[in-house]
């Protein structure tokens, strides 16, 4: 079975499992951190680590092309690099924050991502000059 990244899964489950954890990881990010992320990623074998990073990438592209922008170009070669790097090794950790700090800034820079992708958060109206 083809996944959303484009690779094979022979089980379905095992796909449908790598791809919820994937999303619960990309709109809560912050509740879990980088280090619980690439632990987790670390106990599965390389094929599934591809499928999670390339699924990650994706979900940031598309969010970015969502948002009516294009996306940075280092995000696309990114996308490239987890094609062609099997198994991440100790390089999983580097991918994995670079993914968050791309998606950290598409967040912070988008209202219209902060709305779509956390509705029951409230976003705190920015402070003006001179509040204390």
């Amino acid at each position: 079975m083809r996944t959303l990244s484009g690779h094979l899964f022979s089980n379905s489950q095992e796909e449908d499992v790598i791809e919820e954890m994937t999303r619960r990881w990309m709109t809560n990010w912050n509740d879990y951190g980088v280090r619980d992320i690439v632990h987790t990623m670390k106990q599965w074998d390389s094929l599934v680590q591809l499928h999670a990073a390339t699924l990650m990438c994706n979900i940031i592209i598309q969010e970015y092309q969502d948002d009516g922008s294009s996306a940075p170009a280092g995000l696309v070669d990114l996308r490239k690099r987890a094609s062609t790097r099997l198994p991440f090794g100790s390089g999983l950790h580097e991918y994995v924050v670079t993914l968050l700090v791309y998606w950290d800034r598409l967040w912070t820079c988008s209202p219209s991502i902060r709305a779509s992708m956390f509705p029951m958060r409230e976003v705190p109206p920015l402070a003006r000059a001179g509040d204390g």
